[in-house]
């Protein structure tokens, strides 16, 4: 089973005087193109930053051309600019595509982002401004013309004002008392080992010098104790995952994420270094996703993202006691000694011919316990439930015959399954008229004389099977109607039938 491809994945949040804005997106212009952006994002933005009532909720939004899916986060705190920060990670898919195995991986990505910010301000130094920011994470502030590269003034104190020397940092940006709290466009200069400036006159630590503010944001470091591989959640244990892929074909996907998880370096430093953290995690997300259906992606020493697609699937039908369960895979060459015990008492017992109930008493095991293992089997395609098979069925043929005349591949695949063992094959034209003869009123057992099926070396129970499980054969229902009389119409005969069955009879019908 396949996935749907990711078209593009984008960071919008609300701006304190811009309203809503996309900040990231990958692919570039997928959504900021003037020309043909894959979705309109000012018509549907007051969905993906919506009011506060539809925040931690999955939304998704159909589009003409594509379906988005989001998860609104609002976070609330007075070191914000209007005390909040509402932003949602947007996943952009195919208009016709189903998007039920990315939900979870929607929900887990806002999650971990809003745990980011909580504990080590990640989605701070995304803002245009730093105004509301709070005095604690500033250590110095000087004003540098940046032009000439000389230091018009600078300052420096302690929490009691007295002034004290000036720690040279490199930041993204530095800040500009002058520009109102905004981030200057410009990088400091290198400094070197022993602290001093190397460009610009003045350089050192005395007065003149060109110092900056430097922004502590990032978590307590974990000395000796180095997170470099965390560990990932396994596929699921289910016995069955041969019979249904749980990623798209690949080999060495989980060895490929992880070693590129290794190699990589720490989304933290970049974003604090040049304001791309978010960026690349986008593009390592939607380029992991598309390709291993899985990614680990570092975010610091202490915080990896570790994300993978599962499938999901409808849940099965309800058995039912009469019910037989076909094989389709090979239960022997699953089973595994880790299984459920009832499991494996009645997985030797499913041989096509035996019902449910049938089953249960052989394995000597409840009879709910074993429609609960039927059902676990059929929800991953590892059985079919079929009419118990008998004699006096009737059968018919659908429009779906005609499928057997097409596939060639089909029609060796039913010679094969229908013919006894070690018996000569009949031809697959004569097959295929047997098909054809089986109508409405025929009971099975007078098909079989009237055909002579005995001629063909054809098993009737895996003829009948096979022609089921494909699809283009079902069993005819015939229900006994109880037509009882008119006491008020003339002539009538009156019946023994108790007077509670009356009420309740259905009326009579003629075919």
């Amino acid at each position: 089973m396949g996935f749907p491809r990711l078209l593009s994945i984008f960071y919008c949040t609300f701006h304190p005087t811009q309203g809503p804005k996309v900040l990231y997106e990958v692919p570039e212009g997928s959504i900021l193109s003037k020309t043909s952006p894959l979705v309109d994002f000012d018509s549907i933005s007051e969905y993906l930053i919506p009011k506060v009532e539809l925040c931690a909720k999955l939304v998704t939004i159909s589009t003409p051309t594509c379906k988005v899916i989001g998860y609104p986060i609002n976070l609330e705190h007075k070191k914000f600019q209007r005390n909040a920060l509402m932003f949602n990670l947007a996943f952009v898919f195919d208009k016709d595509a189903e998007i039920s195995s990315y939900e979870p991986v929607v929900r887990k990505m806002a999650r971990v982002l809003k745990a980011l910010e909580k504990e080590s301000e990640f989605l701070r130094p995304l803002e245009t401004s730093t105004e509301g920011m709070s005095n604690q994470s500033i250590i110095g502030v000087n004003k540098t013309d940046v032009t000439s590269g000389q230091a018009q003034g600078s300052v420096g104190s302690t929490a009691n004002g007295s002034t004290s020397p000036m720690i040279s940092s490199t930041l993204a940006a530095p800040i500009d008392p002058s520009s109102n709290g905004s981030a200057a466009a410009s990088l400091p200069p290198p400094v070197s080992q022993e602290g001093q400036a190397t460009t610009g006159s003045g350089a050192g630590f005395t007065s003149g010098s060109i110092t900056y503010a430097s922004i502590v944001s990032s978590p307590p470091s974990m000395s000796g104790n180095s997170i470099g591989s965390v560990l990932t959640a396994p596929p699921s244990s289910s016995p069955f995952a041969s019979t249904r892929s749980l990623t798209n074909p690949s080999n060495g996907s989980t060895a490929v994420a992880k070693a590129k998880a290794e190699t990589s370096p720490s989304l933290m430093d970049r974003l604090q270094a040049d304001g791309s953290g978010m960026q690349n995690l986008i593009e390592q997300l939607i380029e992991d996703l598309n390709s291993y259906c899985e990614c680990q992606i570092p975010i610091d020493t202490a915080n990896t993202i570790n994300l993978k697609l599962f499938p999901t699937y409808p849940n099965p039908a309800p058995v039912y006691d009469y019910q037989v369960p076909i094989s389709t895979v090979n239960l022997e060459a699953l089973t595994d000694v880790n299984w459920d015990m009832t499991m494996q008492r009645i997985t030797g017992y499913i041989n096509g011919v035996s019902s449910v109930k049938r089953i249960a008493e052989y394995a000597d095991v409840e009879t709910g316990l074993a429609r609960m293992c039927m059902e676990h089997l059929l929800y991953y395609g590892c059985i079919i439930m079929v009419d118990l098979f008998q004699f006096k069925n009737i059968y018919a043929v659908k429009m779906e015959m005609m499928r057997l005349t097409e596939d060639v591949a089909l029609q060796y695949e039913c010679v094969a399954y229908v013919t006894l063992p070690d018996m000569h094959a009949p031809s697959f034209a004569k097959i295929f008229s047997l098909y054809c003869s089986l109508q409405y009123g025929v009971v099975l057992q007078d098909w079989i004389e009237q055909n002579q099926i005995a001629d063909y070396n054809i098993d009737v129970r895996r003829f009948i099977s096979f022609g089921v499980i494909k699809g283009f054969l079902y069993r005819v229902h015939k229900y006994p109607i109880l037509d009882y009389y008119d006491p008020a119409a003339p002539g009538s005969v009156p019946s023994s039938a108790p007077s509670s069955a009356k009420l309740h009879a259905p009326q009579p019908t003629s075919y």
